[in-house]
C-alpha cells in the first residue's frame, strides 16, 4: 500500500490527499503529525519535519511505530518507508509504502523511490510555476502600491525578502530615501548588505542568526546604510519574520526609518556637553597653573629664606627642607595635571605632535616604551575638534594601561583605510577578562567620544594577553581615501 500525506499548517496533522494499494480503512484509523512526539516520530512524521527519508525495516520490532502497530499488522504491513516531497525546496508532504515482508526495502529500491518522489516534486512546481506566472507580476505590482500607500505617511522604506530565494523587493522609499534609481537596485540580499556600513554588518548578521535560530518573529536593529551618492544616513529597522511549519524562515518584512536628523541632532547635543567640558577643564588647568601654582611658588621662596636663617643659626633643618620637596612635587604634580586639563594648543600642530605630548606626559618614569605610528595623509588634519577627541580617547586609555596593565610596550598607530580613521592603541600587559570587567568609566568614555562622530569601538582582550583598543571614525573629506 502506498499513500501522499500533505500538511494541514493549521493542526500540522499529516493529511492523506492520495492512496493506492490495500488500503481497508486503515487512513481512516490513524493520526500522525509532524509534531516532535510519539505520533509524529514515525517514518511519515520524521520525514516532513526533518527533509529526509526513514525506514522501518521490521514493524513488530521498531518503537517508532508503537502507536500504528496494531493496525499495520492487522493488514500485513511488516516494513515502510516514507519519503519526503519537496516543492521548491521546501517540504510539503510525504509519500509513504509498506511492504509485506521485513527488510522489504532494499538499496536499488530506495533509490528507485527516491527517484519517483521527485518525479512528484517536478510535477508539482511545473503546474504552480505556470500558475505563479500569471499571478506573480499583478500581485507584486499590488503589494508594492500598498508598500508605497503605507510608507507614504511614514516616510519609511519597506522592504520584503523572501528568504527561500534570497530575493528582495523595496517600495519607492529606496528612491525617495536613499537616492536609488530604479535601474540601479538588484532585487537580491547581496546587494542590499553591500549598502551597509562595514561597522555594522557584522552586528545585523549576528541579530539575524540569534532571531532565526531562537525562532523570534520581530526584531529591531539599527545600522548606517549606504546612499546612491556615497553618504550613509543612520536608519531604525523593524521587521517581522515568518516561519514555515518546519520551523524555518520563509519570509521576513521589514521597515527602514531614516534617523539621520535624530543622529545628527543628539551629536550636536553631545558636542556641545563635551565642548562645554573641555573649556571648564581648560579653565580649571588654566587656575591650577596660574594661580596655585603662583601661591606655592611663593611659599617655596619664603621657606627658602627661613632654611637660610635656620642654617645660619646652626640649627637642624630636615623639616624645613621636607616642606621645600614636598612643595616642589605638588608644583610639579599641578603642571601635569594641568597639561592634561588643558593640553597646549593643539590647533596648529600634527597628530604625531598630539599624541608624543601626551604619552610623554602620562608615561612619567618611562615604564614603557612607546611606539607611535601615523599616517601621513591623517597626520596634518585640520579638524581641531576631531583632533580633541582622539586627544582624549589616547588619553584615557594611557591612563588605563598607567592603572592596571603593568605593560612593558604600548603602540599607538593612527591610519587610513577606506573612508574611515583608524585607531588602535595596544599593549603587552596583562589584560583583563572583558565579560567581567567591560563597563569602566574610561572605556564607557571611549565609547561616548566615539560615537559622537558615529565611530565604532572594538576590545579585543584576555587574561595575559594584553588589551587592543580599535577606534574606527569616518574621516574627514579632506582625509577620506575612496
Amino acid at each position: 500500500m502506498a499513500w501522499i500525506g500533505l500538511v494541514d499548517e493549521d493542526s500540522l496533522v499529516i493529511v492523506p490527499t492520495a492512496s493506492a494499494g490495500l488500503v481497508d480503512g486503515y487512513l481512516d484509523n490513524i493520526k500522525i503529525t509532524i509534531k516532535d512526539e510519539p505520533e509524529g516520530r514515525g517514518p511519515t512524521g520524521s520525514a516532513l519535519r526533518l527533509g529526509q527519508y526513514f525506514v522501518v525495516n521490521d514493524v513488530e520490532t521498531d518503537i517508532r511505530v508503537k502507536p500504528w502497530r496494531e493496525e499495520q499488522l492487522k493488514r500485513g504491513y511488516l516494513s515502510s518507508v516514507a519519503i519526503p516531497i519537496l516543492k521548491f525546496g521546501r517540504v510539503i508532504g510525504a509519500f509513504t509504502l509498506y511492504g509485506s515482508t521485513k527488510y522489504f526495502f532494499t538499496e536499488n529500491e530506495l533509490n528507485l523511490l527516491i527517484d519517483a518522489t521527485a518525479d512528484i516534486s517536478f510535477a508539482l512546481e511545473n503546474m504552480e510555476l505556470e500558475s505563479m506566472r500569471n499571478v506573480a507580476e499583478e500581485k507584486m505590482s499590488e503589494a508594492l502600491e500598498k508598500y508605497d500607500i503605507v510608507s507614504s505617511a511614514t516616510s519609511d522604506t519597506i522592504w520584503d525578502w523572501d528568504v527561500t530565494t534570497m530575493k528582495l523587493n523595496y517600495n519607492q522609499g529606496m528612491t525617495r530615501v536613499f537616492g536609488y534609481t530604479p535601474s540601479m537596485i538588484r532585487p537580491d540580499r547581496n546587494w542590499y548588505l553591500s549598502k551597509i556600513h562595514p561597522n555594522s554588518i557584522d552586528n545585523l548578521r549576528g541579530i539575524l542568526r540569534e532571531i532565526f535560530r531562537e525562532k523570534k518573529q520581530v526584531f529591531q536593529a539599527d545600522f548606517r546604510f549606504r546612499c546612491a551618492d556615497g553618504s550613509y544616513k543612520f536608519v531604525h529597522t523593524r521587521a517581522y519574520v515568518r516561519y514555515n511549519y518546519a520551523g524555518r524562515p520563509v519570509r521576513v518584512i521589514g521597515s527602514m526609518h531614516d534617523d539621520t536628523p535624530a543622529k545628527e541632532l543628539e551629536q550636536k547635543v553631545e558636542k556641545a556637553i563635551i565642548h562645554t567640558q573641555e573649556k571648564e577643564r581648560e579653565q580649571i588647568g588654566m587656575e591650577l597653573h596660574d594661580n596655585v601654582n603662583q601661591i606655592l611658588s611663593a611659599s617655596l621662596n619664603y621657606i627658602g629664606i627661613v632654611r637660610s636663617d635656620i642654617q645660619k643659626l646652626g640649627q637642624n633643618d630636615v623639616a624645613v627642607v621636607k616642606s621645600e620637596t614636598l612643595i616642589r612635587d605638588a608644583i610639579n604634580e599641578i603642571r601635569r595635571l594641568s597639561h592634561q586639563l588643558a593640553p597646549v594648543s593643539i590647533k596648529d600642530i600634527s597628530i604625531r605632535e598630539v599624541f608624543e605630548f601626551l604619552a610623554d606626559n602620562i608615561n612619567v618614569g618611562k615604564k614603557f616604551k612607546v611606539t607611535i605610528s601615523v599616517n601621513p595623509r591623517a597626520n596634518n588634519m585640520g579638524d581641531t575638534y576631531l583632533k580633541m577627541t582622539l586627544y582624549r580617547i589616547l588619553q584615557e586609555q594611557l591612563t588605563n594601561i598607567v592603572k592596571y596593565a603593568n605593560a612593558s610596550e604600548v603602540s599607538i598607530g593612527l591610519s587610513l583605510k577606506t573612508g574611515s580613521l583608524i585607531l588602535k592603541i595596544s599593549d603587552n600587559g596583562r589584560g583583563f577578562d572583558p565579560t567581567v570587567r567591560s563597563g569602566g568609566i574610561g572605556l564607557e568614555n571611549i565609547k561616548r567620544r566615539a560615537n559622537l562622530f558615529a565611530g565604532h569601538f572594538k576590545l579585543n582582550t584576555a587574561p595575559g594577553r594584553g588589551c587592543m583598543v580599535t577606534v574606527d571614525i569616518p574621516a574627514p573629506e579632506e582625509n577620506a581615501v575612496a
